[in-house]
């Protein structure tokens, strides 16, 4: 008689499910839930939106370049999508999906089923999403760099969002 070793090893068992992936989720699941799989995935998911936005914003300002003598936006609103666009795309896109994948990753490779601080993870969450709406009401249009020249000249009254928006993604991805 085969053992439940055997019955593995020969592929008798059952079809894994979605749920063992990414566990059941509900809308108020993946929101507030304290599972590593729920974390990941709304990171990731995040990421992408904001993938999205950092692409639509690329296309809005190359749109300025595509015909030479026609202007779509002014100098400001024009710095402002291509500083947002590069904001979006290393704040929003590149380290929040790193971060992510390993709220996924570490828990399976240390054979665990949770994350040590999932609370602080879920609060990193949101912090990002605050980081997000700070980044889009201050309107920065000094590239994403925050060099001096640029920095020092312009901005208006809400530049110091932008500030509070990259100290806020800093925070976020380093708890």
């Amino acid at each position: 008689m085969a053992s439940e070793h055997d019955a593995v090893r020969m592929g008798n068992t059952p079809h894994w499910e979605p749920e063992d992936v990414i566990g059941k989720m509900t809308l108020s699941q993946l929101l507030f839930s304290h599972d590593y799989r729920h974390i990941a995935i709304k990171g990731i998911l995040t990421s992408i939106a904001m993938l999205g936005l950092g692409g639509l914003m690329a296309i809005l300002f190359r749109t300025e370049l595509a015909v030479p003598d026609i202007q779509f936006f002014d100098a400001r609103p024009y710095m402002s999508l291509m500083t947002l666009h590069g904001m979006f795309m290393v704040f929003g896109f590149i380290i929040p999906l790193v971060v992510s994948v390993m709220y996924y990753m570490m828990p399976r490779v240390l054979g665990t089923d949770r994350l040590i601080w999932a609370a602080g993870a879920q609060w990193s969450w949101w912090m990002l999403i605050v980081a997000a709406v700070f980044l889009v009401i201050s309107r920065p249009d000094f590239t994403w760099t925050f060099y001096p020249p640029m920095a020092l000249r312009v901005g208006g009254d809400l530049m110091f969002l932008a500030y509070i928006a990259v100290f806020l993604v800093a925070l976020s991805e380093f708890i």
